[in-house]
């Protein structure tokens, strides 16, 4: 069993969460089952349909998502914390390379914000 976390910032906004709480109430549900799906799974799900490695430089960044729904979450697996952080989400369409980016850009603000409470 992995525990879900989700990104906070410093002003107290969590950027995935809030995106989750924007989508129809139609797609919320599946959102919250494929993240507890992932408690229960974690890295098992990988090279599924509902889980992808992000191709890139960051290591341990995922994408969780329902092809058939559109969605997608960027998921960081923090491996030293035991976690999976939920860092954005987006719907997929043509700008894809722009939400991957901005996912990126997430990431490092919380690997930032871990190493500051550690050194």
């Amino acid at each position: 069993m992995f525990r879900i976390v989700y990104y906070r910032r410093q002003d107290g906004s969590e950027p995935a969460r809030e995106w989750i709480k924007s989508r129809d109430n139609s797609i919320r549900p599946n959102i919250y089952r494929k993240l507890a799906d992932l408690a229960d799974e974690g890295l098992n799900l990988l090279n599924t349909n509902i889980l992808d490695v992000i191709e890139g430089p960051d290591k341990g960044l995922y994408e969780l998502r329902n092809r058939g729904l559109g969605w997608r979450l960027a998921v960081y697996h923090d491996h030293a914390a035991g976690v999976f952080v939920v860092l954005h989400g987006w719907h997929k369409d043509k700008n894809f390379r722009l939400e991957i980016g901005k996912a990126r850009s997430v990431l490092h603000e919380y690997l930032e914000t871990e190493a500051d409470k550690h050194g």
